[in-house]
């Protein structure tokens, strides 16, 4: 037994060995049984040095960096790796906390003796703790669950004075008629008024954009404002911004390619038989990826992942097409090919922003800033478009290098989504001074500032110290530990602004757990007349 241990220590040792090799020379890691590359975040199916070594040359080939540099580089590439899992591993990790904690409260109900109602009576404590807070904010949207019944979800986000920040689920409602403003308006009332909300702590409300939502007449936040009376100018009302983010991203057009592209997957992963073929065919061929993933519109991320892959392995896909007897004709047009890669290139940065605007517990001025970022992203795209510069660009580079007399001016394309950009996201300027006093109130000029912060905005910045703690804390801690006498109307500003929901995030997790809930197999009123009209 003893040898054999040995030999299979040895050959850990060896594949450790190997992969720490893989990379430095090529600039990959293994994590669990995936290849992973730094550079793209592409995975071999094969751990073959070759296929290593094929992918790197013909994606990579401008990495050059070498020695320290090129160390530091790749470190820097591994810990922003690890980040981006961590994001995900840290929402995971709050649901489990989540569901640990509701368990323990079940379980110590039980042990007690005390009925299971008792929960509703803690649940009520914890609102009652953030009524009593210095602002609160509302996220609310409005979902079709598999019933058929429609329900108003909301959320509540709070901030007390010692700038602790709690998001919780408020309630819902349920509507078996008419969905319109007045019936979300009435439903939304009534999950407020059970939790005794003051309505002049009011700070903002978030939707998802819906006509029923923000009608200028009778619209739900429209006939709330009308609630409120004279504190209706103070409320900040504004659509989700991812929703927003979205839609802009549907202004680059190009459906008659996602088609093609969305046919073509459909045609080789819909039929089992194509399916097998076609992955044995990758594995023949020692392809980069083992096989070519699915695209959902409801799941909209999986759009760049699609591409991503389809443009990578879009020559085997030709040959086997033309194998099996399909016809190819639009696949092989240079044109469609670098429309395609331009595609592949600009959707896999607006999913890296929506991955930035996910998750809970944001500040708006987190995400605002990320807005911010890529708009002045896609100004530097289009100009370096102008010069057919791909820097930015690895598909349309790659492709430019194959027909080099084609010309990838996709700069109108770029400005159409900036536009869009700016459009929609204009009803963030309205607010954006008291933004940019939250977030960095060091940089703001005084004269932009209004007027009754003029005085606190010079004592502040001309603060050597509070300089000092500003750069070495968390921001909600900085505004703590700020004097409450020396600076009362930014504080009370940063308290506001905490308190904003950036988007329905929040709303769209309760969504997607309500309908995994209440699955077909559990629905029983949906399961029972399922089967009456069955037997009938």
């Amino acid at each position: 037994m003893a040898p054999g241990i040995k030999r299979k220590v040895n050959r850990e040792n060896h594949q450790f060995q190997e992969v720490e090799v893989w990379t430095n020379k090529y600039c990959f890691v293994q994590q669990n049984n995936s290849i992973i590359c730094l550079l793209c975040n592409g995975t071999i199916a094969v751990p073959k040095e070759f296929n290593l070594k094929r992918h790197h040359e013909s994606q990579h080939k401008d990495f050059l960096l070498q020695g320290t540099e090129r160390k530091r580089k790749i470190e820097s590439l591994r810990r922003s790796l690890i980040s981006q899992q961590n994001v995900f591993k840290k929402q995971s990790g709050e649901l489990d906390a989540a569901v640990e904690a509701s368990l323990e409260i079940s379980a110590l109900i039980a042990k007690n003796g005390k009925p299971f109602t008792d929960g509703d009576m803690i649940k009520k404590c914890l609102i009652i703790a953030i009524a009593n807070c210095a602002y609160f904010s509302l996220a609310v949207e409005e979902s079709t669950d598999i019933s058929s019944t429609a329900q108003v979800i909301v959320f509540i986000r709070s901030v007390s004075l010692d700038f602790i920040v709690n998001e919780e689920f408020l309630g819902m409602a349920s509507l078996s008629g008419h969905t319109t403003g007045a019936d979300l308006f009435t439903s939304l009332l009534s999950v407020c008024n059970k939790s005794a909300l003051d309505f002049d702590k009011l700070s903002s409300i978030a939707t998802d954009g819906a006509p029923s939502m923000v009608g200028c007449e009778n619209g739900m936040v429209t006939l709330l404002k009308n609630h409120l009376g004279d504190r209706q100018k103070e409320l900040v009302q504004y659509h989700c911004i991812i929703h927003q983010q979205q839609l802009c991203a549907k202004k680059l057009g190009f459906e008659r390619l996602l088609k093609d592209v969305y046919d073509t997957v459909n045609l080789i992963r819909r039929h089992g038989l194509n399916h097998r073929l076609f992955t044995s065919f990758l594995e023949e061929i020692d392809a980069d990826y083992a096989d070519l993933p699915t695209y959902t519109e409801v799941r909209w991320l999986s759009k760049a992942t699609v591409l991503k892959r389809f443009v990578e392995l879009l020559g085997p896909i030709i040959t086997f097409l033309k194998e099996r007897g399909n016809t190819t004709r639009n696949l092989e047009g240079q044109r469609w090919q670098c429309d395609l890669a331009f595609l592949a290139d600009i959707t896999a940065y607006l999913n890296d922003l929506n991955l930035r605007l996910q998750g809970k517990m944001q500040l708006v001025s987190q995400l605002t800033s990320n807005i911010n970022a890529f708009m002045t992203k896609l100004s530097l795209f289009k100009s370096h478009m102008q010069s057919e510069n791909f820097t930015h660009f690895p598909h349309c580079k790659a492709m430019k290098e194959k027909y080099p007399h084609m010309k990838m001016d996709y700069s109108d394309q770029v400005y159409t989504l900036l536009t869009s950009f700016n459009e929609r996201f204009g009803e963030f300027q309205k607010f954006k001074i008291y933004l940019q006093l939250f977030s960095t109130p060091f940089v703001v000029k005084v004269e932009d500032a209004p007027p009754d912060v003029h005085l606190e905005l010079i004592d502040i910045q001309c603060s050597d110290k509070l300089k000092s703690q500003f750069k070495n804390s968390n921001l909600l801690t900085f505004y703590k530990e700020l004097s409450d006498t020396s600076f009362p109307k930014l504080k009370d500003n940063a308290r506001f602004c905490a308190s904003m929901f950036g988007s329905t995030y929040v709303c769209e997790q309760a969504c997607s757990l309500m309908n995994l809930n209440k699955c077909k197999t559990q629905n029983s009123s949906l399961w029972i007349s399922e089967a009456s009209e069955q037997w009938e």
